[in-house]
C-alpha cells in the first residue's frame, strides 16, 4: 500500500499566507551572481532549459480517521440527515459513489451544513473549485458572504462574489513512498480572500476586517468522508441534481473570473457588502449567525423580518435582521 509520509510544506515565494497559519517563513537564499562580461548575445539555451520544472502532483489524500460513530453523531446533532454521508475504507484515493463528493470533517465545524442553499454550486463555478479543494476557512468566507446578503435585503450576486474574491491556493507537499521529491496534495488548500486591487483598471480592494483561525486544530487534513447533497432540479422536476459531485483529479482553478458589474443584483449586493464593512467585523457576522443558531450555508432559512435601523457612523438608516432573540 502507498504510505504517505508526513507532509512538509514546501515554500518557493518565501511568503507565507496568513490565513492557513504556515508560520514564519525565510525567503530563499539567492545564489551568488557572477559577474560575466560576456553579452546576452553570446549565452544559448534551448525552450526545454529556460522553462521551470512541472511541479510534481499526487492525488492521493492521507487515510481518513472518520468513522461510521462521527457519522452517526453529526445525523443525531441535525447537522444532516441520515444516508447522506458515509464514510471512508482503507482507501487513499477517493472512490465515489456516482452524485458524492468529499468534504473533510472541519467543514461541519466552520458551518457547512445539508440541505445546502442552492446558490452555493453557482458561486463555486466561476472559478472551477470543489468542496474537497477547500480549507475550511473557505466555508467560512462562503457563509459571511451569503449572511450579508439574507440580513441585508438583498439578492445574492454571483458577479459581485466574483468581483469582491480571488481564490487563493496553497498546495502542501507531501513525500509519497521513497521519492526524494516531494508532490504537491490536490486537495484542502484552497479558499476565498478579498480581490487584490489593481491600479490599472482602477478596481478598490474591499474587505471585511478577517475573521478565520489561523491553524486547524490537529491533522484535520486526515479526517475526510463522502457526502451526496441534493439540490432541487432548476428544470423543476421532481429529481434531485447532485450538483456539486465532482472527480478528484489536478486542480484547473480559475484564480480571477471575469464579471459582470450591470449584471441584475450585481449593484445592490455591492453596495450592501460595503456598508457592511463600515458597521461591522467578520468576526461580528459569526457571532451573530452563531448567537442566532443559523447556518447561512443551509436552505430555506430567513430573518423574521427587517426593519431599518441607524448606526453610529452613518447617516442613513440599513436594513437590519430581527430574529426576535432575547437577553438571557
Amino acid at each position: 500500500m502507498t504510505n504517505i509520509k508526513k507532509g512538509v510544506l514546501r515554500v518557493d515565494s518565501g511568503q507565507a499566507d496568513p490565513s492557513e497559519g504556515a508560520g514564519a517563513l525565510r525567503q530563499p537564499t539567492q545564489p551568488h551572481q557572477q559577474q560575466d562580461s560576456r553579452s546576452l548575445s553570446e549565452v544559448s539555451a534551448s525552450v526545454s532549459e529556460l522553462m521551470a520544472p512541472e511541479k510534481r502532483k499526487t492525488l492521493l489524500f492521507e487515510p481518513s480517521a472518520v468513522s461510521q460513530s462521527t457519522i452517526n453523531f453529526y445525523v443525531s446533532k441535525g447537522y444532516f440527515p441520515e444516508g447522506v454521508c458515509r464514510p471512508p475504507g482503507t482507501e487513499v484515493v477517493p472512490v465515489l459513489e456516482n452524485g458524492e463528493v468529499v468534504v473533510f470533517k472541519d467543514f461541519i465545524a466552520a458551518g457547512l451544513r445539508f440541505p445546502m442553499d442552492p446558490i452555493v454550486p453557482k458561486l463555486l463555478e466561476p472559478f472551477n473549485v470543489k468542496l474537497h479543494h477547500f480549507t475550511p476557512n473557505g466555508i467560512v468566507a462562503l457563509s459571511k458572504f451569503l449572511w450579508i446578503a439574507r440580513t441585508f435585503g438583498v439578492v445574492v450576486s454571483v458577479d459581485a462574489f466574483c468581483r469582491l474574491f480571488e481564490l487563493h491556493c496553497q498546495p502542501h507537499k507531501v513525500f509519497v513512498d521513497d521519492d526524494e521529491e516531494g508532490s504537491e496534495v490536490q486537495n484542502g488548500c484552497c479558499t476565498f480572500v478579498p480581490r487584490k486591487a489593481n491600479k490599472k483598471t482602477g478596481l478598490e480592494r474591499i474587505m471585511l476586517s478577517t475573521t478565520q483561525k489561523n491553524k486547524w486544530e490537529g491533522n484535520w487534513i486526515k479526517y475526510w468522508l463522502y457526502a451526496k447533497i441534493g439540490f432541487p432540479d432548476p428544470e423543476g422536476s421532481n429529481d434531485q441534481k447532485f450538483l456539486l459531485a465532482s472527480e478528484i483529479e489536478e486542480f484547473d482553478h480559475t484564480h480571477q473570473p471575469a464579471y459582470n458589474k450591470r449584471s441584475s443584483d450585481f449593484k445592490s449586493y455591492f453596495e450592501a457588502f460595503k456598508v457592511a464593512c463600515q458597521i461591522c467585523s467578520g468576526r461580528d457576522i459569526v457571532e451573530e449567525f452563531l448567537t442566532a443558531k443559523v447556518w447561512p450555508l443551509s436552505a430555506g432559512w430567513a430573518p423574521q423580518r427587517l426593519e431599518h435601523k441607524r448606526f453610529v457612523g452613518l447617516e442613513y438608516d440599513v436594513l437590519s435582521p430581527v430574529f426576535g432573540l432575547q437577553k438571557p
